[in-house]
């Protein structure tokens, strides 16, 4: 479905007909998302993410040890609804350093899900090399998207990560930003 079949089905909602098209929806409200959970480790793994840290009392999405080479994490984002825009997302954790160096980069995709494979796309730039030398505090953001939300796809994060030698890094949580649709736009007679 395209974005205009859901304009369309948001002017019934707000009592207009699919012949009466001079009520369009806009994007009145933003919320935020936070995922502190449901992550699993990626494809490449030379040290491997822990999304299920032990023997801590406080929350951590996932944590990555020393000497890890590019050391994939997917973040599943739940909670998102068909039409709603996803403008911006960020990562946020702490870094022990121990004097070297750590990198991390964070991106966005989208999973066409087929019956043949399931097809992943990567959306805007991304995060790319957080880097550290010194035990930090880091919440770093993409901004500027304007992805809509579809029937038939899967938003998720993937982060990636380098750990040197008496590093290790804490993923306290991912938060997402949407546009949820709402309220009506001025007439435009499309």
């Amino acid at each position: 479905m395209s974005i205009l079949h859901y304009l369309g089905l948001a002017r019934t909602a707000l009592g207009g007909s699919q012949g009466n098209k001079d009520q369009l929806v806009s994007f009145s409200s933003s919320r935020e998302i936070m995922i502190t959970g449901g992550s699993q480790a990626g494809a490449t793994a030379t040290v491997g993410w822990d999304s299920e840290p032990s023997g801590v009392d406080i929350a951590e999405l996932a944590t990555l040890a020393a000497s890890a080479t590019a050391d994939t994490l997917v973040v599943p984002i739940n909670g998102l609804q068909i039409g709603d825009q996803i403008t911006a997302f960020s990562v946020n954790g702490q870094i022990e350093s121990g004097g070297n160096t750590v990198t991390i980069d964070a991106q966005l995709n989208s999973n066409t899900i087929t019956a043949a494979a399931n097809v992943a796309a990567t959306i805007g730039s991304g995060i790319t090399q957080i880097s550290k030398t010194a035990d930090a505090v880091f919440a770093s953001s993409e901004t500027g998207l304007t992805t809509t939300v579809a029937i038939g796809l899967a938003y998720f994060l993937i982060i990636t990560a380098t750990t040197a030698a008496s590093t290790d890094i804490v993923l306290t949580s991912v938060t997402v930003t949407v546009n949820t649709p709402g309220g009506t736009a001025a007439p435009v007679g499309i």
